[in-house]
């Protein structure tokens, strides 16, 4: 279509700004706010959230511009965040005038927040918390809103920089498919809607074939490829960053941060082909805005929220409302963000997702809540037991299914287990928890005989460290599957070291020497396979290529803790109920990596540290602190 290369394009963008620009990207708002309390809700979601929100800002504009100009505007920002009222939000042209980032000076505005909430310092997370700070810091406008939104006050402004396009690169049409009635023309249509109106076309095609047939299993495939591509254009290929590591030697990198600086790193990262920073990190910031919108919503009518997921909220019920008169608040919600709506097609872009019906028929909906994309959602039967209709797979999401599994819970409400979220283990790992928590138990536990088997983690080499660092597996090849095994705590290694030595005496043995002395927090690979026995004797650790015949940890020793993950980003962090905002005080700036560090996190997060991850990239540190923003 001609779409022309950001960085190419603008080359003589000013590394300093661009810099300003990427320190105001954060990812998508998630976070639980009523924890380990079954709480009755209404499900929301946004519709294609992120290209709703690159068509509302009008992006399109910036990424066919000739030439963008950097106008400062401190002045104006100032204006109208003065002046602001909730409903301005509700004109789509005022969302054409927040293509700003703001530098501010917090001093408790709730602002976005990337730090290492965890007491272990292990990972870092991003929440919306009270913010104070000396040192100026640069923020999208939509996230400074929402600050305004939900305090009342306007933070102290620094600087401020909107984005103004001139101009427009010719575009050609294309094919969608290489199909005339997928036609995309650049010149009268804004690429990202048009994807989504093509999407509602194909799921509504696909409702009028019976599902199983090739009609519906075509267009069904075909609506999710429109997805995919939606969610790609609009934002993914706009902040894709590559990281090219070598850890044998450091390299000089110029870091545009505040006041440009040189440093040496072992990890470069590389702009992808169509990386448009300043562009790609509003559309996130958009989709924040739109929750906390809908936060102040819900506050103005008395009600609050158990979660919120980047596109998703879960509206709570007081206990003191009516059934009906909480659906007559919710539905007020969902209203007022119909006049933004960019699709031809009427219909809401906050939509009450089917889940809050049973055979078309409401139903109420209950939550619970652990911790930030940790919870179930199920209906209450009359005969005491429970419809889990969603739950969450987090940070379980690669442990293989343990083999010959009896279960002892209801029957899942659908044939197919995972669209309810995962295999049938973690379906009753949730349900048993529902049963605990709904009985008044104050300590939720995973422990179950039928997860007293060895934990296997599948693992696919997806980086190039992760594939140098099982590199001795015959035959490993780069995306090929393997199997790893979680590393031993202290009382892990003490529980075994007694068991060895009590079978030892049993059998009129002499215990002899300790096995597992030094084996804290080593993990263990082998190829990949399904059970245990496949690969006893091919497990090796992974700080050495020697192979080990050890007790591994289990699956009741590796979810022991799963139900009282922290919500870190909260206070407090293992409450039971309603949390209240984490409050940050800002000491120093850090500067990071994008994708470095959100391996390492990712690593760490979902996978329970079973996998080896390399250091943060910390591009500057301690000095710089006091000089640059």
């Amino acid at each position: 279509m001609n779409v022309p290369s950001f960085m190419r394009q603008h080359v003589d963008f000013p590394k300093s700004a661009l810099g300003h620009f990427m320190q105001t990207y954060y990812g998508g708002r998630s976070e639980v706010r009523i924890r380990l309390l079954p709480t009755e809700i209404i499900y929301t979601d946004f519709k294609s959230q992120y290209p709703t929100g690159n068509a509302l800002m009008g992006l399109q504009e910036l990424l066919l511009a000739e030439r963008i100009e950097l106008k400062s505007c401190a002045d104006d920002v100032r204006d109208f965040l003065s002046t602001l009222v909730l409903n301005q939000l509700q004109h789509r042209a005022t969302w054409k005038k927040l293509r700003c980032i703001v530098q501010v000076i917090p001093d408790g505005d709730i602002l976005p927040v990337r730090t290492e909430y965890d007491a272990a310092g292990r990972t870092t997370n991003i929440g919306v918390n009270p913010l104070t700070s000396s040192i100026p810091t640069w923020y999208a406008l939509l996230d400074v809103i929402g600050a305004v939104l939900l305090t009342g006050n306007v933070p102290s402004i620094v600087d401020a920089i909107e984005l103004i396009p001139h101009g427009r690169v010719p575009t050609l049409p294309w094919n969608l498919f290489g199909r005339p009635e997928y036609a995309v023309d650049l010149n009268q249509d804004d690429l990202f809607t048009r994807v989504i109106e093509l999407r509602t076309d194909v799921k509504q095609r696909a409702k009028a074939f019976a599902e199983g047939t090739d009609e519906h299993r075509f267009n069904d495939a075909l609506q999710k490829a429109l997805k995919l591509l939606a969610n790609s254009t609009s934002y993914g290929v706009l902040v894709e960053v590559n990281a090219d590591s070598d850890t044998h030697r450091k390299r000089s990198v110029t870091v545009h941060a505040g006041q440009s600086h040189k440093t040496r790193v072992t990890t470069v990262e590389e702009p992808g082909p169509y990386f448009a920073g300043p562009v790609g990190t509003l559309i996130p910031a958009a989709g924040r805005l739109m929750l906390t919108i809908a936060e102040r919503l819900a506050r103005d009518r008395g009600i609050g929220y158990v979660l919120c997921d980047t596109d998703s909220m879960a509206f709570a019920r007081p206990d003191t409302m009516s059934r009906e008169e909480f659906a007559r608040h919710v539905q007020d919600i969902v209203d007022w963000f119909n006049p933004l709506s960019p699709y031809r097609t009427p219909g809401p872009i906050l939509e009450i997702e089917d889940i809050n019906q049973w055979n078309g028929v409401p139903e109420p909906l209950y939550c619970i809540a652990v911790s930030a994309k940790r919870y179930v959602l199920y209906n209450r039967i009359p005969d005491g037991t429970f419809r889990v209709r969603k739950f969450s797979s987090h940070a379980t999401g690669d442990l293989i299914n343990p083999p010959d599994m009896a279960s002892d819970t209801p029957e899942p409400c659908v044939d197919d287990i995972y669209d309810l979220g995962g295999p049938r283990w973690k379906y009753d790992l949730w349900y048993r928890a529902i049963h605990q928590i709904e009985c008044g138990n104050d300590t939720v536990t995973a422990a179950h005989a039928v997860l007293d088997v060895p934990a296997l983690n599948k693992v696919t080499v997806s980086t190039a460290h992760l594939y140098k660092t099982f590199s001795k597996i015959p035959g490993i090849r780069p995306f090929s599957f393997i199997t790893v095994l979680p590393a031993l705590n202290s009382a892990e290694i003490f529980m075994r070291e007694n068991l060895d030595r009590a079978a030892a005496v049993e059998a009129g043995e002499h215990p002899g020497p300790i096995r597992y002395a030094d084996l804290k927090g080593i993990t263990y690979y082998a190829p990949y396979a399904q059970s245990i026995e496949k690969i006893a004797d091919q497990i090796r650790r992974s700080d050495t290529p020697e192979l080990v015949k050890i007790r591994h940890k289990t699956l009741n020793e590796r979810l022991e803790r799963y139900f009282r993950h922290p919500e870190s980003k909260s206070w407090p962090p293992i409450g039971v109920g309603l949390l209240e905002r984490r409050p940050v005080h800002v000491v120093e700036h850090v500067f990071i990596g994008k994708e470095s560090n959100a391996i390492r996190d990712d690593i760490a997060e979902e996978s329970g540290d079973i996998l080896p991850s390399d250091e943060p990239v910390a591009y500057v540190r301690d000095g710089w602190a006091e000089t640059v923003g």
